[in-house]
């Protein structure tokens, strides 16, 4: 290849407009009767509602959570096996595997246990939101001050 750059012919002359293609329409006057509503409003409500299923609780399901922590008891009790067995017979190989899988399920379960306080935090402040605005519709004389008196304690 040759170090000089090719010439770069343009098609458009200088005497010629730019087109600007911003994707701007002229402006629309609507009637009062029809009712305008954003094509937003209807999107922050299906966003809002899918946060508050995130958040707000949810029936409690002892069976199920009582099937994981036995797994999980469990899983946890046959590394502590592994790993001790092979500590006692001296099974170098062995213990280093246990020991790495040992280190990646502690990483795992420290990530979820972050993921699950913050949930929880989220989840009170919702609850904090919902009584505020509760108190601030009601304009009920008396309540805002029990639950004014509780902020030092949270913070």
């Amino acid at each position: 290849m040759s170090e000089l750059k090719q010439k770069v012919v343009f098609e458009q002359h200088l005497n010629m407009p730019k087109h600007d293609d911003t994707g701007l329409v002229p402006g629309q006057s609507f009637e009062s009767e029809r009712g305008f509503t954003p094509a937003n409003e209807t999107e922050n409500r299906e966003l809002e509602q899918a946060v508050e299923t995130a958040v707000i609780p949810k029936k409690k399901r002892w069976g199920f959570r009582s099937l994981i922590v036995g797994g999980l008891g469990l899983a946890a009790w046959q590394g502590v096996d592994t790993i001790w067995t092979a500590w006692q017979s001296a099974d170098w190989l062995t213990l280093g595997w246990g020991a790495l899988v040992a280190g990646g399920a502690g990483m795992g379960l420290a990530a979820l246990t972050r993921e699950f306080l913050a949930l929880r935090r989220l989840r009170n402040r919702q609850t904090e939101k919902d009584v505020a605005q509760e108190l601030a519709d009601n304009n009920e004389i008396g309540k805002p001050n029990r639950f004014v008196k509780n902020w030092p304690s949270k913070a």
